[in-house]
């Protein structure tokens, strides 16, 4: 993406800006996308064309918020990451479709938190809603005309588990307390609860492997074909599937694999060469 100048925008979960306990808080108007994009900076805006391309290394990092600003604004880590910094915006199918009208590139999680808040036994497993609604952003993206593109992820996933959100609401008191919790906040999808496992991610850090799938020309689909559209939303996802499990495969034969072997050789090269993986 880097290499090809592409700034993807993120649609997160509305609790990660702050939004008021119990407040809806997910749709964006064309002013507030508008200045979303602003926060970016005008260096990087002056390098976005109409399809979101721009030079990354021009995007400005996310500063802190100022005195006690924090607080009123929420936001992750206790407001100390503003994540609308990065363009983000909260999830939502109006605001995905507003920003596929805007020809921008847009990372969706159809798993939302019950993917990411995965239980030990689902590591590397999709989460995807099925039954009545499960092709929603297929739809979207066929009446926008839009490509979408299945990208799997390895490395993040590798935490260690000590306690699932299930063992967590199963808890005397805490339980209740959680549980309340979850009900007072915005949801990103409906039926899901924001119960976070209690994890520790191990040092050093493992590597992280992409692979970009196949991708699924939606201009082709008729939107209002339900068949159609169930069939592409099937396909992505056992694309992705395949792709995560070739990754799991795959990676067992990098060279390169350990922190300490990658970090000589790049160190060796006086941090101007990234270590290579495995072949493909």
């Amino acid at each position: 993406l880097t290499r090809r100048g592409i700034f993807a925008r993120a649609l997160a979960h509305p609790l990660a800006f702050g939004t008021p306990t119990g407040a809806p808080g997910d749709e964006m108007s064309e002013q507030q996308l508008a200045a979303a994009n602003s926060r970016l900076g005008e260096s990087a805006l002056a390098g976005v064309d109409a399809r979101g391309r721009a030079s990354l290394s021009k995007l400005p990092m996310p500063m802190p918020p100022q005195r006690g600003e924090a607080a009123a604004r929420g936001g992750m880590f206790g407001g100390a990451i503003d994540i609308s910094h990065f363009g983000a915006v909260p999830v939502s199918g109006r605001n995905l479709f507003r920003l596929l009208q805007r020809n921008e590139a847009v990372l969706l999680y159809p798993g939302g938190v019950r993917e990411a808040f995965k239980p030990r036994e689902g590591l590397y497993q999709l989460s995807w809603p099925e039954g009545e609604g499960e092709a929603d952003f297929m739809r979207l993206a066929a009446k926008t005309n839009a490509i979408v593109v299945p990208v799997a992820a390895v490395g993040a996933d590798d935490v260690v588990h000590l306690a699932n959100a299930d063992e967590l609401l199963a808890l005397p008191w805490v339980g209740d307390s959680l549980r309340a919790f979850a009900n007072s906040v915005p949801q990103g999808r409906p039926g899901e609860l924001f119960v976070p496992p209690i994890t520790f991610q191990p040092l050093p850090l493992p590597r992280a492997y992409f692979c970009f799938g196949r991708p699924l020309d939606a201009s082709k689909i008729d939107a209002k074909d339900v068949a159609a559209t169930s069939g592409a939303y099937a396909a992505v996802k056992r694309e992705l599937e395949l792709n995560l499990r070739w990754l799991l495969e795959r990676r067992d034969s990098d060279p390169y694999r350990g922190f300490a072997k990658r970090i000589a050789y790049e160190a060796a090269s006086n941090w101007e060469r990234q270590a290579p993986t495995f072949r493909i």
